[in-house]
């Protein structure tokens, strides 16, 4: 890390500790540019009462008018389980993130090899999420050919949703729970910023686009009177037959180099 990154995660550091006390460890796991983002792992104590996700919000928010900060928030326990059977993303974690704070010494202790290599789990992940993606987009082309945008809409959603994961799943080795678009699409910076350039997010008719997207889950689900604009569907669906195409060229590429690599 940069000198300048070193003081600002501490200041990180000394806001994440003054909103949950409970903190164990923080590793910083990597730091983007344009936009600046901070992605940092963070475990906190068995007794923490606060579900994981809220912890992160109340993270990220208290950390805004220092820096944009993504939060991943687990118990230390959960690390030590993932580190035990060999789960890639806590392996990568804790040999290649930079521990930044450690209260009392919390170690945690790698396991040398992964009882699967890396090809077979991201295949997995490929497999169960990108065909998913897939079907969701078939739905989708389904539902705008007899004009039943709504569904076409929420299709297209989960299209996306499951090609995300299936691509970080496959490359960061991370189980995301999360039906936030605009999350995953920031967690996929960790490898590459093609998936949002995809979506065009600087631009008001992209931005005004991806909202309608990034809505359709909770208010196809949610409001009666949901009714979204055919045209904009339209839109959508030849954006997420794009993305899901590039998503598959990231894929190949990896698993192609991940192969071919020694055991």
């Amino acid at each position: 890390m940069t000198k300048a990154e070193d003081l600002a995660l501490a200041e990180l550091q000394a806001v994440i500790l003054k909103a949950i006390p409970t903190v164990e460890m923080i590793i910083s796991l990597a730091v983007r540019y344009n936009p600046e983002i901070f992605y940092l792992l963070i475990l906190v104590g068995e007794d923490e009462k606060m579900p994981e996700v809220n912890i992160g919000n109340k993270i990220e928010d208290s950390c805004r008018p220092l820096a944009n900060v993504f939060a991943i928030v687990h118990k230390s326990a959960s690390a030590q389980t993932g580190l035990q059977i060999g789960e890639r993303f806590w392996l990568n974690a804790i040999n290649n993130g930079a521990v930044i704070y450690n209260k009392s010494d919390l170690e945690l202790l790698p396991i040398d090899k992964l009882k699967l290599n890396d090809a077979n789990r991201a295949k997995f992940h490929w497999d169960r999420w990108g065909t998913q993606g897939k079907e969701f987009y078939k739905g989708a082309e389904f539902y705008n050919s007899i004009d039943n945008h709504r569904l076409a809409a929420f299709m297209l959603h989960q299209a996306v949703e499951s090609t995300l994961k299936a691509i970080i799943q496959a490359i960061v080795g991370y189980r995301v729970q999360s039906h936030n678009l605009s999350r995953l699409l920031n967690l996929s910076r960790l490898f590459t910023d093609d998936l949002v350039d995809l979506f065009l997010l600087q631009a008001d008719g992209g931005k005004a686009n991806f909202i309608v997207l990034q809505n359709a889950y909770s208010h196809s689900r949610y409001k009666n009177d949901y009714d979204p604009d055919g045209e904009i569907v339209q839109v959508l669906s030849h954006k997420v037959s794009a993305f899901i195409k590039r998503v598959e060229m990231i894929y190949t590429q990896y698993i192609t180099k991940i192969e071919i690599q020694p055991e």
